[in-house]
């Protein structure tokens, strides 16, 4: 089955789902290649519901990955700012988080999304775990 007829079969949620990611994404790609990350943390509403749940985050964080895939170069910063962005105007909070790692020399930065203490995106333990983290960005205005 192809991913057209795939798509064509999933449930209307999960459409405007990955719909809406597909939008954000590009939007915080385009952002983040010709603007700055202080223009685009402009666009981050207030987060009145506090903490989001943990089911709204992770369905969020597979619509992100999932149109990621089409966006080129759509680094890891790019899918943790638009899941932070999506979740924000749902109405939640989240975190970005930014750490390092040396590999052969070299410094390698990467980031996360936390709901709560829980990683929703960017990777599992194994990942998160080798890098050291450097700071969390909460740009949700209280």
């Amino acid at each position: 089955m192809g991913r057209l007829h795939k798509f064509a079969l999933a449930p209307w949620e999960d459409k405007t789902a990955f719909a809406t990611a597909l939008v954000v994404v590009t939007f915080t790609r385009l952002g983040l290649s010709f603007r700055s990350f202080d223009w685009l943390k402009k666009w981050v509403p207030a987060t009145p519901k506090g903490e989001a749940p943990i089911e709204r985050a992770r369905t969020v964080a597979l619509a992100v990955s999932r149109a990621a895939r089409l966006i080129p170069d759509a680094s890891c910063l790019t899918q943790a700012f638009a899941g932070h962005l999506l979740l924000a105007c749902q109405g939640y909070s989240s975190s970005i988080r930014i750490g390092v790692d040396r590999e052969d020399n070299k410094l390698i930065a990467h980031a996360w999304l936390l709901a709560g203490d829980e990683v929703v995106l960017g990777g599992g333990p194994r990942t998160i775990g080798r890098y050291s983290v450097l700071t969390d960005l909460n740009t949700s205005v209280p």
